[in-house]
Order: structure tokens, then C-alpha cells, then sequence
């Protein structure tokens, strides 16, 4: 498949998007990151700090830990994974953690690790692009060789159309046939979060969708489609929990003054599923 950066480079932008929320958090270190990429970006688009966006991504951020220990994975490829803090938490714990990014993002990341003083030999930032093999294949060497892995991805395949979504899946199962282990993401989450997401956060969608290209045909419509699409290419979903099982672990509703019960209704819709190769 040829592949375009200059068309998903517009998908990197919603990175910074996913990081000022989250200093809403208890999150280790998301101040401090967050600050470092403010001061590399210098101005940031006031249209990309959505504060309220922090209940999602504190749910998401602490389900797919949840999974992660209960996987006990000590080896995680995470593609797209920004400016979250997840590598850097985990790596200085001893797991080996590989994150992949557009080069724009990737360079941004590694100068943001190195001054907040996160940088470690057991975290790597990679340039390359999920749809590429090639591009990052190299970068697999940094795990070792008869110890699963987890393949993470939270926020990148909504922007992917369902031929690169595709594409993406049969990268993912070149890594997991290689390395045995699970893929692990939330960008399964059906079609419908989105009317949960436009009354929690009127013209999210429709400022996200002006800059990277309206996504809503690129959505799941329920979970039958989920598991129809994927088992076409190789996988079975074995597990599949919902945002809202975290609610009494978020931070963010507290201190952003939404009630429990606003809370829930934000994330009810939105889900975390595991997959495995048949």
C-alpha cells in the first residue's frame, strides 16, 4: 500500500489535543510533559484545549493499564501514542516500550523525554508510519525475541478509512504472529459515542473533523461489525469492557466540577477491546 505522510501528518495534530486535558488527572507526570511540549510548540490553537476531554482520556489512559497488568506484558508497541505519559511510566518500571509516530511528533517527543528527564534505555520513540511495515520494522529488535507483546493504539484508527484500517491490521498481525501476545485498543468504539460525544462536547467533532478530514464513515457500527472485520483478518476479540467500569479511579471529574453522574453518561458508549490471532 503507498503511503502519504503528508496526509496523516494532519491526524498528528490531534496529539497535543490529547495531552493538556490529562493535567486534569492524578496521571504521573502530565504537568510536567505537558508543559515541556507548550514550550516546544511555543503558541498552541486555543481550539485544541478541550479540558472536559479529560474524563475520556483518564478513563481510556487507565482501562488499557488495566488490561496491560493483567496481561503482565512487559514488552508494549504503542503506535500513535503522542505525548502520553504511558512509555515513560512504564519503562522506568522495567518494561521495554516502543512507541511509533509520525517523524514531526516522534522528534517533538524525544526532545520533550529528554527535558523532563523521562528518557530511558528502556523506552523508544520511533519514526515511522503504522501502515508501513517497512518503515518500522527495524525498530522491532528493541524487544526481545519469546516474550509476548501488547500492541496499543488509542485515538489513531478513527482517522483511518476501513481499506487502511485494514492495512494497519495485517501490520499489527506481523508483529503478534513474530512476537505471540495481544493487540489492545479503543478505536473500536462504535459509531454512536459520537452523539455521546457531541452532547459532552459540542463541536469537538466538528473542529477535530475540519483539520484532519470528516472521519465519521470511518467508524464501527456495532460490535458484530467489530468482529466480522477483524476476523476476516486474523483476529478474535476476547475481551471487550467499557470507560465507564473506571469511574469511581477518575481523578478528572472531581476536579473539573462534572458530576459522577454527568461523568458516566460522558464515556457509557465508549469501550476497550482485546484482540488475539486465531
Amino acid at each position: 500500500m503507498k503511503v502519504n505522510n503528508d496526509k496523516y501528518e494532519k491526524i498528528s495534530q490531534t496529539a497535543i489535543l490529547t495531552s493538556y486535558p490529562l493535567i486534569f488527572t492524578d496521571i504521573p507526570h502530565e504537568n510536567e510533559v505537558f508543559e515541556a511540549v507548550r514550550g516546544d510548540f511555543g503558541e498552541i490553537d486555543s481550539e485544541l484545549i478541550v479540558p472536559r476531554l479529560a474524563v475520556e482520556l483518564e478513563a481510556r489512559r487507565k482501562l488499557i493499564d488495566e488490561y496491560l497488568d493483567a496481561g503482565g506484558f512487559s514488552q508494549v508497541l504503542e503506535f500513535a501514542a503522542g505525548y502520553g505519559t504511558r512509555g515513560a511510566e512504564r519503562s522506568v518500571a522495567g518494561a521495554r516500550y516502543l512507541e511509533l509516530d509520525l517523524p514531526s511528533v516522534a522528534e517533538r517527543k524525544r526532545r520533550v523525554l529528554d527535558k523532563t528527564g523521562l528518557a530511558n534505555e528502556n523506552l523508544r520513540v520511533a519514526s515511522g508510519n503504522a501502515l508501513s511495515f517497512e518503515t518500522f520494522e527495524k525498530d522491532l529488535e528493541f524487544f526481545d525475541e519469546g516474550k509476548p507483546v501488547a500492541v496499543v493504539n488509542g485515538g489513531l484508527m478513527r482517522y483511518l478509512n476501513f481499506e487502511e484500517k485494514a492495512e494497519y491490521a495485517r501490520n499489527v498481525r506481523r508483529v503478534l504472529e513474530r512476537f505471540g501476545g495481544s493487540w489492545i485498543t479503543s478505536d473500536v468504539t462504535p459509531k454512536k459515542f459520537l452523539k455521546v460525544q457531541n452532547e459532552a462536547l459540542p463541536n469537538f467533532n466538528k473542529t477535530i473533523s475540519g483539520r484532519t478530514g470528516d472521519y465519521t464513515d470511518n467508524m464501527f457500527m456495532s460490535m458484530a461489525h467489530v468482529e466480522e472485520f477483524f476476523g476476516e483478518l486474523g483476529f478474535e476479540v476476547v475481551a471487550v469492557r467499557k470507560f465507564s467500569e473506571m469511574i469511581d479511579k477518575l481523578s478528572s471529574p472531581e476536579r473539573l466540577g462534572i458530576s459522577r453522574e454527568e461523568a458516566v453518561g460522558m464515556i457509557e458508549r465508549a469501550i476497550v477491546v482485546e484482540m488475539r490471532l486465531k
